[in-house]
């Protein structure tokens, strides 16, 4: 974890720092063709993970042939889910499109730790990328949210989506500073 006033791991000296080139590899999305659709992720009236309409939402993008799912979005309240439902809803998603469809999973989180979490769990469930939200709320200055994007990417060998909506976020930025 890096410190965030200091930019430094725990393990780090100040000429590590100094001397570290961090370059932002995004991956290569290709494997990004065709329709993905953003899931709505169902809850039972206990506000429970509705696991059976959530297969059969992935069945019916299924069978309209919806190349790609995108997992925990906006539209899928990833938000205001814990990193522990996150997960099972990139695990059942996984499981139901059965390699079918193009998975990507939204692990964007206050906490970086928390979308490293995520991102590791979707590598693990055989997801082709990830996508995350800045971080926001605290007024994170652009290296970082770019520290942010970098420790995420560097967790997982998965492209990144990077989630930009600045009127929702407050975070302002275009991809040319990365």
């Amino acid at each position: 974890h890096v410190n965030r006033e200091t930019k430094m791991a725990p393990s780090q000296s100040v000429a590590d720092v100094k001397n570290q080139e961090k370059v932002m590899n995004f991956g290569d999305l290709r494997c990004l063709h065709g329709m993905h659709n953003p899931i709505v992720t169902p809850f039972t009236a206990n506000g429970e993970i509705d696991e059976e309409a959530l297969r059969v939402l992935i069945r019916r993008n299924i069978a309209k042939k919806i190349e790609g799912l995108y997992m925990c979005g906006t539209i899928g309240e990833g938000l205001l889910m814990s990193t522990e439902e996150r997960k099972e809803v990139f695990r059942i998603a996984a499981d139901e499109s059965d390699g079918k469809q193009t998975l990507i999973a939204h692990v964007g989180a206050l906490r970086t730790r928390d979308a490293i979490e995520m991102a590791q769990g979707a590598e693990q469930c055989g997801y082709h990328a990830i996508s995350a939200i800045p971080p926001f709320y605290f007024f994170y200055n652009f290296e970082e949210v770019k520290s942010y994007y970098s420790d995420i990417v560097g967790s997982v060998n998965l492209p990144m989506l990077i989630y930009n909506a600045p009127d929702y976020e407050g975070v302002h930025f275009t991809i040319e500073q990365f």
